[in-house]
């Protein structure tokens, strides 16, 4: 039978856990948007060293296939796109 300070052990100890998943969810947000950030960066600093439009195309249509063939639906096209252009 769970007395009453046992449930108040309890409740404390499940705040504290919904607060670190909720911290840990912040942190991985952040993380994921500085990574996607820099993905968009280094594909645009690539394509202007280059200065050709359609190679462009063909570097990010390239890289996102392979990237999402190693990395999953993260990085489709549609998504490698929105990455160069958050940078």
């Amino acid at each position: 039978m769970i007395q009453e300070f046992d449930i108040r052990l309890f409740n404390d100890v499940a705040q504290i856990i919904e607060q670190g998943k909720k911290q840990s969810i912040s942190q991985v947000n952040s993380i994921l948007t500085f990574t996607y950030w820099q993905i968009g960066k280094k594909i645009n600093d690539h394509i202007l060293n280059n200065e050709r439009a359609e190679y462009g195309k063909k570097v990010v249509a390239n890289l996102a296939d392979v990237l999402e063939q190693h990395y999953g639906r993260s990085y489709t096209l549609r998504n490698v796109r929105r990455m160069r252009y958050f940078s």
